[in-house]
């Protein structure tokens, strides 16, 4: 499906449903705030170059909460963009090891992760489908550092981990009490990433 085809309501080409309440949610999002920024634009981006950064997180955001992807078409596009932002915020070196440390930080969380999930299936004696992180998690971060640069990658990540593991928390807790939660089940962990950028950019 093609972002054209969304706009309009079109059905979805893999499952043929409409989603017509979550697409209703998501455009009335974007509206309030568009809105809500235009009177109280970013302090670091403005108006214009807000709004396209937060085009941006949106589009991530519902794409790894749909499909629990990050399209590396997404992360280029991203990556390009970030840079640029990045450089005219705190330069370019200060950008380039920024997007390096945020990738360096969830490559090794990534690969933690990859190093669990298989002691997990050889204790269990069958393979796991899901995964911890993946390797669009680990490109966001990246993007993330560009985007903030390097002084403030650590506290963003650690905004990152606490969001995230606040949200596990409530979805195990309430799961458990509708009796519906299995062990091992995956969060899409894009959304936290999401999250802390905006709240540097956006919030602080």
């Amino acid at each position: 499906m093609t972002w054209f085809d969304y706009l309009l309501f079109k059905a979805c080409a893999s499952c043929h449903r409409f989603h017509i309440i979550r697409r209703i949610i998501v455009y009335l999002i974007y509206w309030v705030a568009t809105w809500y920024f235009w009177f109280e634009p970013a302090r670091r981006l403005g108006f214009w170059i807000g709004a396209i950064v937060l085009l941006y997180l949106g589009i991530v955001f519902v794409i790894d909460l749909e499909h629990r992807l990050v399209l590396h078409v997404v992360s280029l596009a991203g990556g390009v963009l970030a840079l640029g932002i990045g450089s005219w915020l705190h330069g370019l070196g200060d950008t380039i090891l920024g997007g390096a440390l945020g990738f360096a930080c969830m490559f090794s969380l990534y690969w933690l992760g990859e190093k669990y999930t298989q002691w997990i299936a050889r204790k269990r004696g069958m393979p796991l489908d899901e995964v911890a992180l993946g390797f669009g998690d680990v490109n966001l971060s990246g993007i993330l550092g560009l985007f903030v640069g390097y002084k403030v990658v650590p506290a963003a990540i650690l905004i990152t981990i606490l969001t995230g593991g606040l949200v596990s928390l409530a979805y195990i807790v309430i799961l458990s009490l509708q009796k519906k939660y299995q062990p091992h089940t995956a969060i899409p962990y894009a959304p936290f990433i999401i999250l802390s950028l905006f709240f540097i950019f956006y919030i602080l």
